[in-house]
């Protein structure tokens, strides 16, 4: 969570990510981000998990 914490280091982990992919030969990945957002209470605010399903 921490290198996805601060917006400048999105593009770090979508590098880290696509090389995995590339160099594993996935066909594809699943994120899954619905624990993470429980975890910090998003899906209790209805604005905030509106802006999830998106």
């Amino acid at each position: 969570m921490e290198l996805l914490g601060k917006k400048k280091n999105w593009n770090r982990a979508i590098d880290l990510i696509v090389t995995e992919c590339k160099e594993m030969e996935y066909d594809g990945i699943v994120l899954d981000s619905w624990s993470r957002w429980a975890a910090y209470g998003v899906l209790h605010d209805p604005e905030m998990r509106s802006m999830a399903k998106l």
